[in-house]
């Protein structure tokens, strides 16, 4: 018979569990781990693939000998075959994800890419539209550097910055204004004043790192679409 659990001074019944999971908002999290071992249950490896997991999750817990492993599993009131499940999870997610996804990835990369694509921008930030034209003039001939003007006149912008930027992935940019004009302009280009909540910006693009498809951003998509997929399966449940 399953002993109740203990917390402090409070025993809690097994009844009063999924009300305590819901209460503190833990239902989510146990319905999405508990998806993921559904899915990856019969993913195959081979045993040198379990002996680098294994040796992986002993490092991860601080596990150095067997008499350690033992105690371990007495202490999580574990067997080895659920030992095995547990070093091996990761490794049957990547493979899961591979699986899945590999013949996407590229097609969800070039989607994606546009957001992906870091830039450094400068930005005046002046609540007045008379001065915002002003000073787009006297930028765009010559009389003034964008740097002096920006030291000058940024509202609620550090002046040491110089109005400098970035790099940031243009995805991280929420004004759609400013996301779609820096997604289209060309280095050196200045933005005619654009109308924000307070007041009227100038932006200029300095530098575009074009996104690559690099094993990190590979793993960072896969996981994106490991995520929206596992929403989309727990929202129909």
């Amino acid at each position: 018979m399953n002993q109740p659990l203990k917390i402090g001074v409070r025993i809690i019944p097994d009844n009063e569990l999924l009300g305590l999971l819901q209460y503190y908002d833990l239902l989510p999290t146990l319905k999405r781990e508990l998806l993921i071992d559904q899915v990856i249950a019969d993913i195959s490896y081979t045993y040198d693939e379990l002996v680098s997991a294994c040796k992986l999750f002993y490092q991860e817990k601080g596990i150095t000998t067997e008499d350690q492993v033992q105690e371990w599993l007495l202490y999580k009131q574990l067997n080895q075959s659920q030992l095995e499940s547990l070093a091996t999870r990761n490794l049957r997610l990547e493979k899961f994800k591979q699986k899945k996804w590999k013949d996407y990835i590229q097609s969800y990369f070039f989607q994606r890419k546009t957001a992906l694509d870091e830039v450094t921008f400068s930005m005046i930030h002046i609540p007045d539209l008379r001065i915002a034209r002003e000073l787009y003039f006297r930028i765009q001939e010559g009389e003034q550097t964008f740097v002096d003007l920006a030291r000058e006149f940024n509202l609620g912008i550090d002046p040491a910055t110089n109005g400098l930027i970035g790099p940031v992935e243009l995805g991280t940019i929420k004004n759609p204004l400013i996301y779609r004009l820096l997604s289209t302009s060309q280095p050196g280009q200045l933005s005619a004043p654009i109308q924000v909540d307070q007041g009227w910006i100038l932006v200029r693009l300095e530098k575009l790192n074009s996104a690559q498809l690099s094993d990190e951003t590979r793993n960072r998509l896969l996981d994106e679409l490991l995520n929206h997929w596992l929403d989309e399966q727990l929202k129909n449940q």
